[in-house]
């Protein structure tokens, strides 16, 4: 069993965590100018979390947008990888350029743009809710 035990656990987390940085007056707004739709598609569990940095949020009293499991946005840019290694990167524990070289993390679309917005979401790792 990894981190989570089971996808509502991993979105209850994930949920947590854009609810922050989507209220965020830095990491949001800076995140909100980005201009793009960047979803990941979690293994084990399975699950799918769909950022959505390209217009006015729908939530009042926030930056940007996320949905947790399927939704019907087209996204600019995948990211496929396990649901640990999501989990690892949000404590600032990998390095994304390595894992993308060592296959541990796939990614298609727009990849230089999203690539662009690590230094923006390194905060996070100091916000990210590390009890799974």
């Amino acid at each position: 069993m990894g981190n989570f035990r089971d996808v509502g656990k991993m979105y209850e987390i994930y949920g947590a965590l854009f609810d922050l940085v989507g209220r965020d007056s830095g990491i949001g707004r800076r995140l909100a100018n980005a201009g793009l739709v960047v979803q990941f598609r979690l293994s084990h569990p399975e699950g799918m979390v769909t950022l959505d940095l390209r217009g006015p949020p729908m939530r009042g009293g926030t930056y940007v947008d996320y949905i947790l499991g399927e939704c019907a946005i087209e996204p600019d840019v995948v990211f496929e990888t396990s649901s640990d290694f999501s989990n690892r990167f949000l404590q600032g524990k990998v390095n994304i350029l390595r894992a993308l070289i060592k296959g541990q993390i796939r990614a298609r679309g727009m990849v230089g743009m999203a690539l662009r917005l690590i230094p923006l979401i390194e905060p996070v790792f100091e916000i990210y809710p590390t009890g799974s």
